[in-house]
C-alpha cells in the first residue's frame, strides 16, 4: 500500500507541472490548491 501512496504522490507532481502551465491564473490557483489538498491527505495516509 505504501508503494501505491508513493506512486500517487509522484503522479500529483506531474499534475502540478501541468497545472503550472495553465494560462488562466484562476484555474491554475484552483488546481494547485486541490493538488496540495490531495497530496496532504496522501502523505497523512502514508504516515499511518
Amino acid at each position: 500500500m505504501r508503494a501505491d501512496l508513493d506512486r500517487a504522490i509522484s503522479e500529483l507532481t506531474v499534475l502540478r507541472g501541468i497545472a503550472n502551465q495553465c494560462p488562466d491564473s484562476a484555474v491554475r490557483i484552483q488546481l494547485q490548491g486541490k493538488i496540495n489538498t490531495i497530496e496532504r491527505h496522501l502523505k497523512l495516509a502514508a504516515s499511518k
